[in-house]
């Protein structure tokens, strides 16, 4: 995995901003994809319950 980038303002290369941006939506696509899981596990122990 890629270090972050550190936030050094408008002075970081475009090159720094799309590699950035390219693990921030690798990172979000995950998180969602978690959320997704837990979320149709809950209902699915929901159902369980009843």
């Amino acid at each position: 995995a890629k270090k972050p980038v550190r936030n050094v303002g408008p002075t970081k290369s475009l090159e720094e901003l799309e590699r950035e941006n390219a693990r921030l939506k690798k990172q979000l696509k995950r998180a969602e994809m978690e959320r997704d899981i837990l979320k149709k596990a809950d209902e699915y122990f929901a159902k369980l319950q009843k």
